[in-house]
């Protein structure tokens, strides 16, 4: 989490979530009061008009959501226009106070592995962020010069909220979010089959050299049946977790197509729950304890 003493200094927050998965990887601090800009980062891998109605989800609940991918420039620019934006309503409110210099303060939050560093770097156009392929990567706070007047406040990946988090490991755990862990796993093949709609399961077919009878397979069946031509007919039940894990890393880069497992029309309701709730203020504690 962002050191909160500094809270207060901060202009504009953006909130990096997974395209793919906006419910499970949305994260709010409250302490923040400035500019909300969530960023639908890895658009290219989902699907492309799924992410257009969650842009419209963000913009009918008066925010500003912006798909970001690395083949597209379009979303950095747009971005980029709302850094000037806010940069310039900051700058104008100090004129008025007599006070000539402004430096925009921001912050970029999100759970691990979503691509924050990524982000940076990309607005920078310099690799001043580690960035890596594993979660947590983002170990410290550093701040990071985007342009002359804006400064960037990089931070750690965070979970929270352990109930919400419990709910959508199947698919952070799908994407890749979460370090590999058998529990969920059948859940997060689960969620990845059902998504797949008639285009994926046939680039999966393709990609496996299997037939259709995949498609009328549960999860772990499903797995056994593609094992079955990866193991060269030596599939066990002592293999099926290594055969999931690799379906689940060929969908995380994209080998069946753009994917996405989360619906506004599904999950729209709770996200626009939690931001209901976000935005009333901490409900009264009367009697003063601690809670």
């Amino acid at each position: 989490m962002f050191p909160r003493e500094i809270a207060a200094y901060l202009d504009v927050a953006i909130y990096v979530l997974e395209a793919r998965a906006p419910l499970a990887t949305f994260h709010v601090e409250r302490e923040l009061k400035g500019t909300r800009i969530f960023a639908l980062n890895k658009a290219d891998l989902a699907d492309t008009g799924e992410t257009k109605r969650w842009v419209r989800f963000f913009a009918e609940h008066g925010l500003d959501a912006i798909p970001l991918s690395t083949k597209d420039e379009s979303g950095y620019e747009r971005l980029g226009e709302l850094l000037v934006d806010a940069w310039e309503r900051k700058h104008a409110e100090r004129a008025k106070k007599g006070i000539r210099d402004t430096t925009l303060r921001v912050v970029s939050l999100g759970v691990p592995n979503t691509g924050k560093s990524t982000v940076i770097n990309r607005l920078t156009g310099r690799g001043r962020a580690r960035t890596g392929n594993r979660p947590g990567i983002t170990r410290g706070y550093q701040w990071v010069r985007i342009a002359e007047g804006v400064d960037l406040l990089d931070t750690p990946g965070v979970l929270r909220e352990f109930s919400r988090f419990r709910a959508g490991r199947p698919h952070l755990l799908a994407l890749g979010l979460i370090p590999e862990d058998e529990n969920p796993l059948e859940a997060a093949l689960d969620a990845v089959f059902s998504h797949l709609g008639s285009h994926g399961w046939t680039k999966l077919q393709k990609f496996y050299k299997v037939d259709d009878r995949v498609q009328r397979l549960g999860a772990w069946d499903a797995v056994r049946f593609i094992g079955h031509r990866l193991k060269g007919g030596k599939m066990t039940d002592a293999l099926q977790p290594d055969v999931g894990y690799r379906i689940l890393a060929a969908f995380r880069q994209g080998r069946f197509g753009r994917v996405s497992l989360e619906r506004v029309q599904d999950q729209g309701p709770e996200l626009a729950d939690l931001l209901a709730r976000l935005e009333k203020p901490d409900t009264p504690n009367p009697k003063g304890k601690a809670r």
